[in-house]
């Protein structure tokens, strides 16, 4: 019985301090300077990743930053810490990924973004798209990219892979 009464109480705090999460950090909670901010950050990600051009790709990521190893130069690395140097060499790539660029191209930001909520109880906001498809060897693997507000402008402050 006490038992029972325990897990009932857990599940309620679990419910509530899942709903305190979702709450913080929902698109539809953010102030519309933001919401404006973020879909303008959208229309130039769009323009800058169809024209190919580093320089312009380099604007929305926040130096340095950590990225997950996306291809098989840093197996043996949890996470780079990218440069702007080695962000114009060849992490630019990222976004230039098929599945990203699809994703950019074929979706309002609102349809996409996901929120967080960070360690110092801000808010950041994430997008993902499949990098490889799970298979019968592979489960596949699935990038994030994190946004988060940074002196009024939202700049990407990592990316991420869940396999």
């Amino acid at each position: 019985m006490i038992r029972n009464i325990l897990r009932l109480v857990f599940f309620i705090f679990l419910l509530t301090v899942t709903h305190n999460v979702e709450s913080q950090c929902r698109l539809s909670d953010l102030p519309q300077g933001d919401t404006i901010a973020l879909n303008n950050l959208w229309g130039k990600l769009r323009r800058a990743v169809n024209s190919k051009k580093k320089s312009e790709l380099s604007k929305f990521f926040n130096f340095p930053f950590y990225c997950a190893p996306i291809n098989a130069d840093n197996k043996d690395s949890a996470t780079v810490l990218v440069t702007k140097k080695m962000f114009l060499n060849k992490y630019y790539e990222i976004l230039l990924l098929e599945n990203f660029t699809d994703l950019v191209t074929h979706n309002r930001i609102s349809e996409v973004l996901v929120g967080d909520l960070q360690d110092d109880a801000s808010c950041a906001y994430s997008v993902s798209f499949p990098l490889a498809k799970s298979s019968k060897k592979s489960e596949g693997l699935q990038v994030f990219m994190t946004f988060k507000k940074i002196k009024s402008q939202y700049k990407i402050i990592s990316i991420w892979t869940v396999p």
